[in-house]
């Protein structure tokens, strides 16, 4: 019968026939191995492969047989999985079997210290669908019939992997480089994105940013995928908005001014978003213009 490293092991030889009353003896013995006169084989292996030895039994009427036996020793049992087990995803179905070496190889699996969402099967398959971001250890046992061995392990659930850039981009305008990174939370963390449906001019990097210098105005739909580690994926359509390109359309000269006469006079501009902020330099004490583009006068003489 086969032995396991590190597993103390016996096994009895018999004989028949001859006179009875046998001793039994070997002088090929490893050191860990002994054999008594009885025929009681025993001993504990401490490296795998096959041993193979002569034993002899003698009866009372001193006749011998020598036969060559051979034991085959296995590796120890052991759990080979790492402890740190693959992220699962909330809401997503899990499955991870758990492997070990050595031993007989007809394992049993159980575990200690899961969820109710989590079942370890006879045969090491870990499975369920987590409710929650969570993080716990459980120990999970493999026997091989005779021999047991044992691992903490390590489980994180992780949140649903979702894209979190709202569907309506931050506008561009024609002819003016356009950048914006798409966000995404949950799954592993490590993420790649790609797109359908991109003009020529516009690409998406694998980190998610979005860039590109538009050459005309109108409006870009297209669909964003980000897919994590785990191969888990989030797909959103998102639309981009391209304006014309801004250009003032007020024209110089501006109206004259009058000495000691308040003085106005409006900006105007058209393209871009619509949304203008405005700013002047090189302008006298005595003359504003307002972030809504009224130039103004701002003193009570005007030089």
């Amino acid at each position: 019968p086969t032995a396991t490293v590190g597993v103390p092991y016996s096994a009895n030889f018999t004989a028949s026939g001859g006179s009875g009353g046998y001793i039994w003896g070997s002088n090929g013995l490893p050191a860990w191995l002994s054999l008594s006169a009885a025929g009681y084989l025993s001993g504990t292996p401490p490296a795998s492969g096959p041993v193979t030895f002569p034993v002899t039994v003698t009866d009372t009427a001193n006749n011998t047989v020598t036969l060559p036996f051979t034991l085959p020793v296995n590796p120890a049992l052991s759990i080979t999985t790492p402890a740190t087990l693959p992220a699962a995803t909330v809401g997503v179905a899990y499955s991870l079997p758990l492997a070990a070496a050595g031993g007989s190889g007809d394992y049993s699996w159980t575990a200690t210290g899961l969820p109710s969402w989590l079942s370890l099967s006879t045969a090491g398959v870990l499975s369920g669908i987590a409710p929650a971001p969570t993080s716990f250890q459980f120990t999970a046992t493999v026997s091989d019939g005779s021999n047991t061995a044992n691992r903490q392990f390590v489980f994180t659930a992780l949140a649903t992997l979702a894209i979190t850039t709202a569907p309506a981009l931050p506008p561009a305008s024609v002819g003016t480089a356009y950048s914006q990174l798409l966000a995404a939370t949950g799954g592993s963390g490590v993420y790649s994105w790609s797109a359908t449906g991109l003009p020529t001019w516009l690409a998406l990097a694998s980190n998610g940013t979005l860039s590109g210098v538009p050459p005309s105005q109108g409006t870009v739909n297209f669909t964003a995928t980000v897919i994590d580690t785990a191969s888990h994926s989030a797909t959103q359509q998102f639309s981009l908005a391209v304006y014309g390109a801004i250009s003032i359309l007020t024209t110089s000269p501006l109206p004259p001014a009058t000495v000691n006469t308040a003085y106005s006079a409006q900006f105007a501009a058209a393209g871009g978003s619509g949304a203008y902020t405005w700013t002047a330099s090189g302008l006298p004490a005595w003359l504003s213009l307002s972030t809504a583009g009224a130039l103004a006068w701002a003193s009570q003489v005007v030089p």
